[in-house]
């Protein structure tokens, strides 16, 4: 295959590699259509000391139909590149689905499978960007090796692709506990659910998924948050940290609440008792299973 060839193309092509086909600044997000589905679909979620897993890593698939289209980006890519393009392929999300790449931040958990990923959509179109917020990424090895690529430092609110924003670097909360660390900036991701609200997806929470939730709000200009999605950073977290976390996700009266990728089980149960009509009843031992789909309409 050579470069000239399109992903859409690809498509037409039958799929030959096996690959399902998804459905797939300054203004406030009232300046906007907001979109009129979501779909999360979860390729990893582990963290260190999940027993069964080894390997931590987190990575979704975010899809935004907006006007009637769909939009669809990666949200980190946390695991082996070779496991990362053989979980899309048993998740059913084509090439032809990922419109964009979007890196939290540097951590080997978030980002080592970005080059794979990256070298293999580019077979097919070669102005596939990869998103990563300015200040400190993690990994400097890997963002230099990634300048082959279209990256874009995200500084501000930043419509990656339609319907769905990245914040770029998110400030640091008031918390003094020491794992809410700096020296790594990260950035979250949020959309605009028709007459529900914000979706915000965070990633790990570095700086505290208040810090995720905030800015969404401050950024969108929208006070309705709907559901929040991802890493709360709680692994080793003391309980009134947890229960600070829990009281502003009480405060924003949100409908649903998904604790992933660094959520010790402890939190997650926490958070379940606190708020059990916004946790999802199906979520297996705190955790989604890969290939899972949360779906908003």
């Amino acid at each position: 295959m050579t470069s000239t060839l399109t992903r859409r193309k690809f498509i037409g092509m039958g799929l030959s590699l096996g690959f399902g086909l998804s459905t797939g600044g300054c203004l406030s997000l009232h300046d906007y259509s907001a979109s009129q589905k979501a779909t999360v679909a979860v390729i990893a979620d582990t963290y260190a000391s999940y027993p069964s897993k080894s390997d931590p890593g987190f990575c979704l698939y975010v899809e935004a139909v907006r006007n009637g289209r769909p939009s669809g980006l990666l949200f980190d890519c946390g695991i082996d590149g070779s496991q990362l393009l053989q979980t899309l392929h048993r998740c059913g999300i084509s090439p032809a689905a990922i419109d964009a790449v979007v890196l939290s931040h540097g951590y080997a958990d978030h980002a080592k499978g970005s080059l794979s990923i990256l070298e293999f959509l580019n077979q097919f179109e070669a102005k596939i960007p990869v998103y990563v917020p300015t200040g400190v990424f993690g990994d400097q090895d890997l963002l230099g090796r990634l300048a082959q690529y279209r990256v874009k430092r995200i500084a501000q609110k930043t419509e990656v692709v339609p319907g769905i924003f990245a914040t770029g670097p998110l400030p640091s909360t008031d918390s003094e506990w020491a794992g809410y660390d700096d020296d790594v900036d990260e950035q979250a991701i949020f959309l605009h659910l028709n007459r529900k609200g914000l979706i915000v997806i965070s990633a790990c929470s570095h700086r505290g998924l208040e810090s995720a939730i905030d800015t969404a709000i401050s950024q969108s200009g929208i006070k309705q948050v709907h559901a929040v999605i991802g890493g709360t950073h709680h692994e080793r977290a003391p309980a009134r940290v947890v229960n600070d976390t829990i009281a502003h996700l009480q405060s924003i009266g949100l409908n649903r609440v998904v604790p992933m990728h660094c959520a010790s089980m402890e939190s997650i149960a926490s958070v379940r008792s606190a708020l059990p009509d916004k946790f999802p009843s199906y979520q297996r031992e705190g955790r989604y299973q890969v290939d899972s789909r949360m779906v908003f309409a």
